[in-house]
């Protein structure tokens, strides 16, 4: 009963907590506070939570989708199963039954779905906003897409299996589970290059920080969960292989860094 008061916990804090950070920065930046707006059908526009904003960046102009938010709720969505499978052990797969991961297919889902549609649509301005979230992405999804082809190298290796079929499942299993069960870790890992990204340090001191958190929160998720849901495997050689797959994505591609963080050289034109 603890361990359920805790998750329901963890889960309310983070869709409060999402709800009121982004709306507050919402109605921050769209000017809802304004004293005195003018009855301008361009001013009325500009205003409020569903208005284009006055800077004509916002990614909704044009589109009612943005990637940014497809991934905040693809991480929320992903809370729902990280509860589900946590609480019931119903949902070990020390049972006879499936593990239930729907939510965790969803999520999978709405994160590339997105992604593909912020190519396709040119209205979609998230990665021209969020220069780094390129970065971010690339990162995540080498990880979560790469790591499980070890995992069943390793499997077929030991003659566990060798059947297509059951191939097929392990590595789709590792996809969806690894990444659900490290949504919330992406989002923190994003929160760290949003802030590392925008100060003054060298590219390699940038690339040494991003690299210490995703280590570590790559270590406590798996310390967390796999013992759970996977307790036939050593948590360690887990986080290991996830780990260096995970550093190994972080060192190599390019941070993009936003205009605020790129010195900018000097004016030549002398005022021309």
């Amino acid at each position: 009963m603890t361990e359920e008061i805790i998750y329901k916990t963890l889960y309310a804090i983070l869709v409060i907590g999402g709800l009121v950070i982004y709306g507050w920065a919402q109605l921050r930046k769209n000017n809802i506070f304004m004293k005195n707006p003018s009855r301008k059908p361009s001013d009325m526009v500009s205003v409020g939570p569903l208005g284009y904003g006055t800077d004509g960046r916002s990614g909704r102009k044009g589109s009612p989708f943005y990637y940014v938010y497809c991934l905040g709720a693809a991480v929320l969505i992903a809370q729902i199963t990280v509860y589900e499978v946590l609480a019931s052990p119903s949902h070990l797969p020390d049972n006879n039954a499936a593990p239930n991961y729907f939510w965790f297919a969803l999520s999978l889902f709405l994160f590339l779905v997105g992604l593909l549609n912020s190519y396709l649509l040119k209205t979609d301005t998230s990665f021209s906003d969020y220069p780094y979230l390129r970065y971010i992405v690339k990162g995540w999804l080498t990880t979560v897409l790469a790591t499980p082809v070890i995992f069943t190298i390793i499997f077929i290796l030991n003659g566990t299996t060798a059947s297509p079929d059951i191939i097929a499942d392990i590595y789709l299993f590792w996809v969806i589970g690894g990444s659900g069960f490290g949504m919330l870790g992406f989002a923190l890992l994003g929160f760290t290059v949003h802030y590392t990204s925008k100060q003054s340090w060298a590219g390699a001191r940038k690339k040494v920080v991003i690299l210490a958190v995703a280590e570590f929160l790559t270590f406590i998720t798996v310390f967390i969960y796999a013992p759970k849901v996977i307790p036939q495997l050593s948590w360690f050689v887990i986080a290991l292989l996830y780990g260096v797959v995970m550093g190994t994505g972080v060192m190599c591609y390019k941070l993009e860094e936003p205009a605020s963080a790129v010195t900018e050289p000097p004016d030549t034109t002398n005022g021309e």
